[in-house]
C-alpha cells in the first residue's frame, strides 16, 4: 500500500487536535490569561459589540445571537443579561460548565452545544440568527474558511458578523520579542502555518486587512469596520506585553488603558493583538 501524503491542511488539522490534547493533560495553571486581563479585553469587545447592536437594531432585545467559542460565557453573559437569545458552540467542556454556572446563577437562558465547531454549525438551520460572534477563535482553526462560511450561512440577511481575528503584526512582535528570525520572516510571507509561540509549536493563521476585506467579499459580507484589539498592552508572552504587560495586573491602571485604547483603535490600522472585524450580510 503507497504511502498518503497529508495535505498540508490536513496535516494541519492533526497535529493542532494533537497539540491540543497534550495542552490539556499537562497541568499548567500558569498558561491561562489573568481574570483582570480577560475582563479587560472583554469590556472592550462588548462596547463595541453593543455599539454595533444599537446601530443595526435600536433598542430591540431578544435578538437571536450565536457565539461561536463561547468559552465561559464572558461576551454572551452579560448580553444574555440584557435581554437576548443566546446560543453557544465549544468543544472544551470545563469551560461550558463554567459559562453554563453563569447563567444558572442569573436566571438567564442559554443554548450551549458542546462538540466540534465545524461539525455542530453544519446543523444548525440556514438563516437562524440576528447576530453572529465569533471572537479570539479562528485563529487557531486550520479550517477557519469553511467555519466563516458555515457562521454566515446561519445569519439571517442583514445580520451582523463580528468576528476577531489574529494580527500579522500580533505574530510579527511576538516572534521579533523572542529574536526568532527565521520564523518571524515565514510570517511576513504567509498567512498561517506552525509557530513556536506557546510551549509546542502550535498552528496558527493570520490577516491582514486587505484579506480580511477579500474574505468578507468572497461570503458576502458588506464591512462595516475594523479596529484593533489591544494595541499598546498583552499578555504574556505577546511581543505588545513588551510595551504594556497585563499579567502585572497590580501595577495596571485599567481605566487609563481602556480609555487609551477605546482613543486611538479607530485612528491606527494593521497593529493589534487583533482585528475586529463587523460585517453586514447582503440580502439574497
Amino acid at each position: 500500500m503507497e504511502n498518503q501524503k497529508l495535505e498540508p491542511r490536513l496535516f494541519y488539522k492533526s497535529y493542532t487536535g494533537f497539540v491540543n490534547m497534550v495542552n490539556r493533560l499537562r497541568p499548567n495553571p500558569g498558561n491561562k490569561p489573568p481574570d483582570d486581563a480577560e475582563a479587560f479585553f472583554g469590556e472592550i469587545y462588548l462596547e463595541q459589540i453593543r455599539e454595533w447592536l444599537k446601530k443595526s437594531f435600536g433598542e430591540q432585545r431578544q435578538l437571536r445571537i450565536l457565539d461561536g467559542g463561547i468559552g465561559e460565557g464572558r461576551i454572551a453573559h452579560p448580553l444574555a443579561v440584557e435581554g437576548h437569545l443566546l446560543t453557544g458552540i465549544d468543544k472544551h467542556r470545563p469551560s461550558l460548565d463554567v459559562s453554563e454556572s453563569k447563567f444558572l446563577h442569573s436566571g438567564t437562558d442559554v443554548t450551549l452545544i458542546l462538540g466540534d465547531f465545524y461539525t455542530e454549525l453544519q446543523r444548525l438551520g440556514e438563516g437562524t440568527f440576528d447576530v453572529v460572534l465569533c471572537l479570539e477563535t479562528l485563529y487557531t482553526c486550520p479550517d477557519y474558511r469553511r467555519i466563516v462560511s458555515e457562521l454566515v450561512r446561519v445569519l439571517k440577511g442583514g445580520g451582523l458578523f463580528i468576528a476577531s481575528f489574529r494580527s500579522r503584526y500580533y505574530f510579527l512582535a511576538t516572534l521579533l520579542r523572542k529574536k526568532n528570525y527565521k520564523e518571524a520572516l515565514f510570517v511576513s510571507r504567509h498567512s498561517e502555518g506552525i509557530l513556536r509561540v506557546a510551549k509546542l509549536p502550535t498552528y496558527y493563521n493570520w490577516q491582514t486587512i486587505g484579506e480580511i476585506v477579500q474574505m468578507f467579499e468572497q461570503n458576502k459580507l458588506a464591512l462595516q469596520s475594523t479596529v484593533p484589539i489591544g494595541v499598546f498592552c498583552g499578555m504574556e508572552p505577546d511581543g505588545i506585553a513588551g510595551i504594556c504587560s497585563l499579567d502585572l495586573s497590580e501595577d495596571v491602571d485599567f481605566e487609563a488603558l481602556r480609555i487609551i485604547e477605546a482613543t486611538v483603535m479607530k485612528e491606527i490600522e494593521g497593529v493589534g493583538r487583533y482585528f475586529l472585524a463587523v460585517g453586514k450580510k447582503r440580502s439574497e
